[in-house]
């Protein structure tokens, strides 16, 4: 009997996230959907991946990872802009927050295929969207301790569906 396929079968999600232990849930069930996945557990492994042109067909970006010194060299611009928006702010968010840079990065890749992303983070909630990082459909970010791995699968399968 054969196992009926997903939208996420033979498609390459890239997951950018430093904390393997709380995402491994995660990982099983985009595998289980058939998906490849491509983990990097760093701003600079991301930039590695995304400066590859390794197909990608989808991405989920962790917010609350730190920006490294000194910052990859494709995400620079994208960094001077967080931080000068973010200018100030109490809480350190320009040097936590490299998810939104990812995200500006990857929303400005015009000359490429654009690669839909979404956020997955423990700080969903209190991040503050920057209109640079266009996340698929303008969704904000989901919690990850509220988000169940197949409600996971399930976003991603709606965002290859519509943009596929």
């Amino acid at each position: 009997m054969s196992t009926p396929q997903t939208p996420l079968a033979g498609k390459t999600v890239a997951f950018i996230d430093d904390r393997y232990d709380i995402n491994r849930y995660f990982f099983a069930a985009i595998r289980r959907a058939g998906a490849h996945l491509r983990h990097c557990n760093s701003l600079r492994q991301a930039c590695v991946l995304f400066e590859s042109r390794s197909e990608i067909d989808a991405a989920v970006l962790d917010l609350h990872m730190s920006l490294p010194e000194p910052v990859p060299e494709a995400l620079d611009t994208y960094a001077a802009i967080f931080r000068g928006n973010h200018a100030g702010y109490r809480l350190g968010v320009q040097d936590l927050n490299a998810g939104q840079v990812l995200g500006m990065y990857l929303s400005a890749q015009n000359g490429s295929r654009r690669i839909p992303f979404i956020y997955l983070s423990a700080v969903a909630d209190s991040f503050v969207a920057m209109d640079e990082a266009r996340p698929w459909e303008g969704r904000p970010a989901f919690d990850k301790y509220e988000t169940s791995p197949q409600q996971l699968v399930s976003v991603l399968e709606e965002m290859l569906r519509a943009d596929p």
